[in-house]
């Protein structure tokens, strides 16, 4: 099962499924009734590409899908239309992680979480914050697995999740939505744009959201407001410009013990601590049109968060606050055009990546107990990125074509710890990729690529603020190489099947080594597995999916050679559909399961297992055609309230995921 011929024959096998697709008969596309195969624009491939353009496994979920499939909040609408798995620590939206491409207990600093083009993922090992996302103003997400490092730099080593809000549109629209649903769950939302003049456009969005959540003190609420203003000077020149605001707060129930998670999976074992955040930023940006088909971009993007939390230790004899600041100011030119070379015609894109961030920690007690060294801190980090990147595809004939890629990034660091100086720390990282893409039609893609990735140390893993004294830790960024290949296939205007086999291998993968109380670089690593889709969709009868990933994760040197990499379970499956029963009624229902997986921290595989489980959520949509415009739903989410969780520690611990809840929602646009 972890030999080398087993990795041999997963990719012969994705060549043999390759093969015979390109081979299968091409059926011609009506775009209006195709699964997935509408020309969107990637913005995550930030070159104008399409998901059919683009050498990697690519899923585009639209905003009608997430309304169809009854999707609450952004964890479900990756889990039931992504097929992404979601690991869950509190219950709500906020403190759920990303783990693509077994990516498990270091998922939340490997997959890129962007909103708009602007980064979520930030320099402290928190995981991005997925209730900063107004779920009610989404246009589409774009989920692009693997490695992403030549175009976006650090945080893509496993992929980058791209999610699009609302545009100016150029004729008025209105949407207002609500919903209501167990745990005193409640939220509201309005959605308008239209035209200001012949050539300006205006978005204005506003999203609350509130629960008491299904486990005691897993609370949330989130409040966000977004607004964006797209000009066309001219019929070569536009710009853009958007601002948010976002405060939300939830609370943090932790872990329960396997004893008190048998007892009563609600409960909570700190029932006082609270986490709260602020933040709100502007993005502006234009581009010019060059000759036929030249494009000059220039990207400007500035932001502030503020961070704050409370944890209750008073039965150790204190209590901690936590608080945080982060300011981060971004700059990206760019160019994209076609040429023609040797009579081979070429697309070419280039750009520049700049970027600084200011993150200050202070960590307050109250009361200070010296001899335990339980003392006040206060850390801040000045982190400066400078990158160039690259990206050209020949088009070696009208079916295939090459793409190379490259980046080189710059990254200095200046910590201090308590007003003193520490040591300066910069690396020159770097990223390369290599691809060949097969269209024999319209109908289908495939692909092989390689590509390299790189990933600097968060800040406080590279700097020990607890050490006497504060010490920078001598970490070395994590690097590796991934090789996958791939196919898309679309049949009869309603099928789309897809599969993806990957091998990863990494080196100076950064973990937490409970036994040293420090993070360091652990032995070499590798991952390998294969993605699968099938999507389909009918006018009148009405649409399923279904996702499966099977992931190796492993040790590939060291002690642990051979053992299982924590919370990588090894198969993982998403099926969810909608079918029309008569006029304006659809029937819901979607099916979640995961096998069994390593507690975190658990290298030497000599804990128990967090089982696997399955989960189904059903409902009902209403759509009537004496009202247009109005949509209503109701689910039912874990309907059999199956107890099960996607985490826990050492063996001991468990976070439980949440048992049956329901809500109703209902969404007018006029």
């Amino acid at each position: 099962m972890r030999s080398d011929r087993l990795i041999l024959a997963v990719v012969v096998a994705s060549g043999a499924v390759t093969t015979m697709m390109a081979q299968s008969e091409a059926v011609v596309t009506d775009e209006a009734t195709a699964v997935t195969n509408a020309p969107i624009v990637v913005t995550a491939s930030r070159s104008g590409r399409t998901a059919d353009e683009m050498a990697a496994n690519v899923t585009v979920i639209t905003a009608a899908e997430i309304e169809q499939a009854g999707a609450a909040d952004l964890v479900q609408a990756l889990e039931k239309l992504g097929g992404v798995y979601m690991r869950k620590l509190s219950g709500n939206p906020s403190a759920a992680e990303v783990s693509l491409r077994g990516f498990g207990e270091t998922s939340h600093g490997r997959t890129l979480i962007l909103v708009n083009g602007q980064r979520l993922n930030t320099l402290d090992m928190a995981a991005p914050d997925l209730l900063r996302i107004p779920f009610g103003s989404i246009e589409r997400i774009e989920v692009v697995r693997g490695p992403q490092s030549v175009l976006h730099g650090d945080y893509a080593s496993a992929g980058v999740i791209n999610v699009i809000t609302h545009s100016g549109a150029s004729e008025p629209s209105t949407t207002i939505s609500g919903i209501v649903g167990s745990q005193h769950t409640r939220g509201a939302s309005i959605n308008t744009t239209g035209p200001i003049d012949d050539r300006s456009r205006y978005t204005v969005d506003a999203n609350w959201l509130t629960s008491d959540g299904w486990r005691r003190n897993s609370d949330y609420e989130t409040r966000d407001v977004r607004t964006s203003l797209d000009i066309d000077w001219n019929d070569r020149f536009s710009s853009y410009l958007s601002v948010f605001y976002n405060k939300s707060n939830y609370g943090m129930p932790g872990a329960l013990t396997l004893a008190q998670y048998r007892n009563n999976p609600k409960e909570s074992t700190s029932a006082n601590d609270q986490f709260r955040s602020e933040s709100w930023g502007a993005a502006l940006g234009s581009a010019l049109l060059v000759g036929d088909e030249g494009r000059l971009a220039l990207d400007f993007t500035a932001s502030r968060r503020l961070t704050d939390s409370a944890n209750d230790y008073s039965a150790y004899g204190y209590w901690m606050y936590y608080k945080g600041a982060l300011d981060t100011l971004s700059l990206s030119p760019s160019y994209s055009d076609r040429y023609t070379l040797a009579r081979v015609e070429n697309r070419v894109m280039l750009g520049l990546d700049f970027r600084f961030d200011t993150l200050e920690m202070s960590y307050l007690y109250s009361p200070q107990i010296p001899l335990w060294g339980i003392v006040n801190k206060h850390f801040d980090l000045d982190r400066f990125a400078a990158a160039a990147f690259v990206e050209n595809e020949t088009f070696i004939s009208d079916e295939v074509s090459l793409i190379l890629g490259a980046r080189a990034e710059r990254i200095r660091n200046k910590p201090n710890v308590n007003a003193s100086g520490l040591r300066k720390t910069s690396s020159t990282e770097s990223a390369l990729a290599a691809a060949l893409i097969y269209r024999p039609t319209d109908e289908i893609k495939t692909f092989l690529r390689g590509s390299t990735f790189y990933h600097a140390p968060f800040a406080d893993e590279l700097v020990n603020i607890w050490g006497f004294p504060p010490t920078v830790m001598p970490l070395k960024p994590e690097t590796g190489y991934t090789l996958e290949a791939g196919a898309t296939v679309n049949l009869a205007q309603e099928w789309e099947a897809g599969a993806t086999t990957f091998y990863t291998a990494m080196k100076n993968e950064i973990v937490y080594n409970p036994m040293n109380f420090a993070n360091e670089n652990y032995d070499d690593t590798q991952r390998y597995g294969a993605e699968l889709s099938l999507r389909w969709s009918r006018s009148g009868w009405g649409r399923a999916g279904l996702f499966y990933t099977f992931t190796e994760a492993e040790f590939d040197a060291g002690v642990n050679k051979g053992n299982d990499l924590p919370f990588v379970p090894h198969h993982v499956v998403s099926l969810n559909g909608e079918l029309d029963v008569v006029e304006d009624v659809s029937l819901l229902g979607s099916f979640r399961a995961a096998g069994n997986q390593r507690h975190g921290s658990d290298f030497g595989n000599d804990q128990r297992k967090i089982a696997g489980y399955g989960v189904f959520d059903v409902g009902v949509r209403v759509t009537p055609s004496s009202i247009k415009g109005l949509s209503l739903t109701f689910m039912i989410d874990n309907v059999f309230n199956k107890e099960y969780a996607t985490a826990g520690y050492y063996g001991s611990s468990i976070y439980p995921a949440n048992g049956r809840t329901w809500r109703v929602s209902a969404s007018y646009t006029f």
